[in-house]
């Protein structure tokens, strides 16, 4: 990384998104918001020969650690009977948007809504959908001068089990 542009020379993720009325939003995941700093074991392959004949090798840890970055998503087959193809949107998308939630009154469905920046103080005139243009900057510029998330422990894979119902 550069210290002029730090993890943001890495280009933003555009996610382009529909609610079930179709109307599009596209959601911009910057580098900022997916990518973590994280510390991974150096090992040593050793090569020997067993008995003499057969080789073979293993990999021995070294006691050392490196610093890597790494994307903090990755794929996962998640098929589903009545809704198809899943998609988990999680952390990344949380650092990248404020998510507005609308459980909805009795003859209304919920709505969610991804809105670019930080959260902001509600108020009297607070309401899921804006109706004015949003100002605040995109979401490579909010997040530009903030130093990369440190994960401390070993990545995790994802514990939802893909062949059960949510």
């Amino acid at each position: 990384m550069t210290d002029k542009d730090g993890v943001n020379e890495i280009p933003s993720i555009f996610l382009h998104l529909a609610g079930a009325e179709g109307k599009p939003q596209t959601v911009e995941l910057s580098a900022w918001s997916f990518i973590v700093e994280t510390t991974q074991e150096i090992y040593k392959v050793v090569t020997a020969k067993l008995f003499g004949v057969v080789p073979i090798s293993a990999a021995v840890d070294t006691g050392k650690k490196k610093k890597i970055c790494t994307a903090s998503f990755g794929p996962q087959e998640y098929n589903t009977v009545q809704n198809g193809p899943v998609w988990i949107l999680g952390a990344p998308m949380f650092y990248a948007t404020t998510i507005a939630y609308d459980l909805g009154a009795k003859d209304q469905k919920a709505q969610i809504a991804f809105v670019e920046g930080p959260c902001t103080a509600c108020n009297a005139t607070a309401s899921l959908l804006s109706s004015g243009s949003d100002t605040r900057p995109s979401s490579s510029q909010h997040h530009k001068n903030k130093p990369l998330r440190h994960l401390s422990g070993p990545i995790r894979d994802s514990g939802v089990d893909v062949n059960r119902p949510l």
